[in-house]
């Protein structure tokens, strides 16, 4: 009961908790319709049956009836036009009116180049190697696109140690994308783009997620090269994908794999010699089938490599040189309930499964989420993708928010179970947040336990102060205490945010002292795009950041640098551009 009540008293590590609330949709619409009819809106005197039917709210009948009257009338010299039509009233024509236009906006292109310099450490070395580069090129006409990005990480000697490109065609019903991209299904299981996660406070990120995009990050190990496609048939739509690319992996002189590595960092003879070093060769297809708030799906894949994985007692547990996936999935919207699987099977191998609900109301959010794999389920493109699972695991979370006039709190807990170890990990935050006028307080507490015994514990408490529409003053403390390790790490961290027109400027001043490494304190540092990150502070000493950015169309841009000071003196810096045209 103690324990309870010290949950219930305690609040958030990152704001992201306290998002906007999101009251989920009472009616569907798959994403990427609901996307393009944002962006391009239905010009409603050539609109056939088909277009019409995939405005949300309008049934097949009034569909007929806009299509009679525009017949027997001639065009529609105005949406409020509509109003003439027998079932349309005021209420519908204020919902779907976003989604038609009368004089549809001519097609422009559209250009976004972005550029990224970074370096985390210039203070004895300024040589070119040190810096870390990332370009990209995206290119918009009508239906038609085009990325083209380059990456160069620290310590890699070639601008172009990665390059990606695609090119895609989307409509309404039908898209494709050749060259690099990603694939996003189900619940992650199966295939799944990196760093997958579905926010408990954004309950719809699962619905407005794209599940086939174009790669538009250097992530070189986990993506894909070749082409997908996709057709919809009404609430049917059927998916097909190939891919052909080269993998980062350390290889024995037997021609056996005996890892691979992800990172796609060449900055050594070690990571240079296993630069492309294995050949995945996969091909797969997918169903879909949507119908008001309920969707289901299936996806297969057949993956290959051009040398083969053994089993050991200290590296992979996944033998072999190919592999083939099965995935059922499934989600249902109804009203502010949001339930979701998905059962997948490694063929000769294991199983896995997710299932959760998530549940979301204007003052209250929940969520809970299952996930277990059997031993050597093994899928490549998935949250599932490490090679050494050699046990069978079961794990667990529940999440609880409330938000209440300006009291704001919320409880999380996640738990894993190998059913081999009588151990049972878990971790468990809480804390709550309150506005007392200006003053924004936020305080949090989190602790992790094993072996059934306490093992860390931290606590951290935020406040705010907003002197102006264009300043503001921020203080954070935190502690973090590793129990069996007998680490500590305390942060003191004062901030100020200054905007003004286009310009914004953020400083921030830290005082830290941590004595292990298990006890490292983590503090984000803003910035948009990879720019904003999370500082590892390890050591006693102290730390000054600052960010400065200027957004006026069509350019954007920033410059991040950073001091710190312990036993030596490190500086880093970094800096992005961005212009859309």
């Amino acid at each position: 009961m103690t324990l309870f009540l010290s949950l219930i008293l305690s609040l958030t590590p990152e704001a992201e908790f306290f998002e906007t609330d999101i009251v989920l949709s009472k009616i569907y619409i798959a994403p990427e319709i609901f996307d393009n009819l944002l962006k391009n809106p239905l010009a409603i005197n050539s609109a056939d049956y088909d277009d019409l039917s995939l405005i949300p709210y309008l049934t097949p009948k009034i569909v007929k009836a806009i299509l009679n009257y525009r017949q027997e009338h001639g065009k529609f010299k105005n949406l409020n036009e509509l109003l003439s039509i027998e079932g349309i009233d005021q209420e519908l024509l204020d919902k779907v009116r976003q989604f038609l236009t009368i004089n549809p906006n001519p097609v422009k292109p559209k250009m976004e180049m972005k550029f990224r310099v970074m370096n985390d450490s210039l203070a004895n070395n300024y040589d070119f190697k040190d810096w870390a580069l990332f370009n990209r090129l995206k290119i918009d006409y009508g239906n038609w696109g085009l990325v083209l990005i380059t990456d160069k990480d620290a310590q890699e000697l070639s601008l172009f140690d990665f390059i990606g490109t695609s090119i895609a065609y989307a409509d309404k019903r039908q898209q494709l994308i050749i060259g690099n991209y990603l694939l996003d299904f189900g619940k992650g299981l199966i295939l799944a783009k990196p760093f997958y996660q579905l926010r408990p406070a954004k309950a719809l990120a699962d619905f407005k997620t794209k599940e086939i995009m174009p790669l538009t990050s250097p992530v070189e190990n986990n993506s894909l090269f070749g082409f997908a496609c996709q057709k919809t048939f009404g609430n049917l739509r059927l998916i097909g994908f190939f891919s052909t690319n080269w993998l980062d992996a350390e290889i024995d002189t037997n021609g056996i794999v005996k890892r691979l590595i992800y990172d796609g960092k060449h900055i050594d003879s070690a990571t240079k010699a296993s630069q492309d070093r294995l050949r995945e060769d996969l091909f797969g297809a997918r169903w879909e089938y949507r119908i008001l708030g309920l969707r289901l799906g299936s996806t297969c894949y057949h993956n290959h490599y051009s040398y083969r994985f053994v089993p050991s007692d200290s590296t992979n547990s996944f033998f072999g040189n190919q592999i083939t996936l099965y995935g059922i999935d499934w989600s249902l919207l109804i009203n502010n309930y949001y339930g979701y699987g998905e059962l997948g099977y490694c063929l000769g191998k294991g199983f896995g499964f997710a299932l959760g609900i998530l549940g979301d109301w204007k003052q209250f959010k929940v969520q809970w989420q299952l996930t277990s794999t059997q031993k050597n389920f093994y899928s490549p493109h998935s949250q599932n993708f490490s090679l050494t699972n050699k046990k069978d695991n079961l794990s667990g979370k529940l999440n609880l928010y409330y938000n209440f006039f300006r009291f704001k709190t919320f409880l999380e807990g996640t738990t894993k179970t190998d059913f081999v170890l009588d151990s049972l990990p878990a971790k468990i935050e809480a804390g709550f947040s309150r506005s007392e006028g200006k003053l924004d307080i936020a305080l949090s507490y989190k602790r992790a336990f094993k072996d059934d015994v306490s093992k860390s514990q931290g606590t951290r408490l935020d406040l705010a102060y907003p002197l102006s529409k264009q300043f503001a003053l921020g203080l954070r403390i935190e502690d973090h205490h590793v129990l069996q390790k007998l680490g500590r790490g305390i942060l003191l961290r004062f901030g100020t945010n200054l905007s003004f027109g286009g310009l914004g400027y953020t400083a921030q001043f830290y005082w830290f002292s941590v004595t292990t490494a298990e006890a490292r304190i983590f503090a984000y540092e803003p910035g948009f795009g990879s720019l904003g990150n999370n500082q590892s502070l390890l050591g006693k000493g102290i730390r000054y950041f600052s960010f400065l950015s200027y957004k006026r169309r069509p350019f954007r841009a920033g410059l991040k640098f950073g001091i710190t000071k312990t036993d030596r003196l490190n500086f880093d810096a970094a800096s992005q551009i961005e212009i859309n045209l």
